[in-house]
């Protein structure tokens, strides 16, 4: 009798070939850079842990795997492996995720999220009937990655003619919007020139978390010198704090990991005028304080990430982020 290997066949029908890591930059009007050379790594991560998970699920396989990625692409292996376990999880039932999330994967939960919501939008499935059942401060990082997402397989509709998915709703949007800007920082290779044209063109309603989605890729992911974080700071004008609190969001998800590396500090010191621990204390610090309701409606006025975010985001204003580097 002959033993199907279903891990292998779904990563045939599901999985990337590492070819498709030039969809990173498809149909994006920019040359090639030594920035776009940079980010390719953490693309290979992504794609790298989002195919072993397909194929091994959940086992020490996909674990030794993602472990042993350097500290700069390990969490691009997590997120990528969010992704395939959710996909998994989608067609099976299996509450992989959930488990993932218990066990190795309980210092990355933003970035398996995330890989959760790029799941969502390949998959095209319903995106609110998701959230609820994921805890208020952790939920809102799925429709980020669904615009993550979107941005890459869709950027002609979701940036050029801004065209925001019909179950993008509500606070979603501005979640999803988060996502669309970490996007741009890839497709556009971390240009900060080009980055404010691409934002400047979408409505003032949704500048803010474009804005802070840059600010959370160029200090997770990096791939440009600190004179090109100073630009970006200049260029995002009124919505300099939104960048600060997208950089702290990136030190926060390093820094629970154990893996804060070099371009992290430094785009902290030029985003946020602190070290990346410094600032990733300050939310954990505004998180511990938070009274968290763990039946938050979807329909919420003000969801408590959103009140987590305001209030980190306040403190660099403080602070006068705004303030020459």
């Amino acid at each position: 009798m002959i033993k199907i290997n279903w891990g292998k066949i779904r990563r045939f029908v599901f999985g990337l070939p590492l070819i498709n890591i030039e969809n990173t930059w498809k149909n994006v009007p920019s040359v090639e850079t030594a920035t776009r050379q940079q980010l390719r790594s953490p693309v290979i991560a992504f794609i790298t842990g989002f195919n072993t998970a397909l194929e091994v699920s959940l086992s020490e396989l996909l674990v030794g795997q993602l472990e042993g990625l350097n500290d700069n692409c390990r969490g691009f292996g997590y997120e990528g492996a969010g992704m395939g376990l959710a996909v998994s999880d989608y067609a099976r039932q299996k509450n992989l995720v959930a488990t993932f999330l218990q066990g190795q994967g309980a210092k990355y939960p933003e970035l398996i999220y995330v890989g959760v919501g790029c799941a969502t939008a390949a998959l095209k499935k319903d995106l609110e009937q998701k959230l609820p059942q994921i805890e208020p401060l952790q939920r809102w990082w799925i429709p980020d990655g669904f615009g993550f997402f979107t941005g890459i397989y869709k950027w002609e509709d979701s940036v050029e003619q801004q065209i925001v998915p019909a179950q993008v709703k509500g606070y979603a949007l501005r979640a999803f919007d988060r996502g669309l800007g970490r996007r741009m920082w890839f497709a556009l290779s971390g240009e900060p020139e080009i980055i404010f044209e691409a934002i400047a063109k979408f409505p003032e309603s949704r500048q803010a978390d474009l804005w802070s989605g840059v600010g959370l890729a160029s200090t997770f992911a990096g791939g440009v010198e600190r004179d090109t974080l100073v630009k970006l700071k200049e260029l995002a004008g009124d919505y300099v704090s939104y960048v600060a609190l997208g950089s702290a969001m990136a030190a926060k998800c390093r820094y629970t990991a154990g893996n804060i590396v070099y371009h992290t500090n430094v785009a902290c010191s030029v985003l946020c005028r602190m070290t990346a621990s410094q600032v990733a204390e300050i939310v954990v610090k505004t998180i511990e304080d938070l009274n968290i309701d763990p039946n938050e409606s979807l329909n919420v006025k003000q969801p408590v990430f959103e009140t987590m975010r305001e209030n980190v985001r306040s403190h660099f204003v403080k602070v006068a982020v705004t303030s020459q580097v």
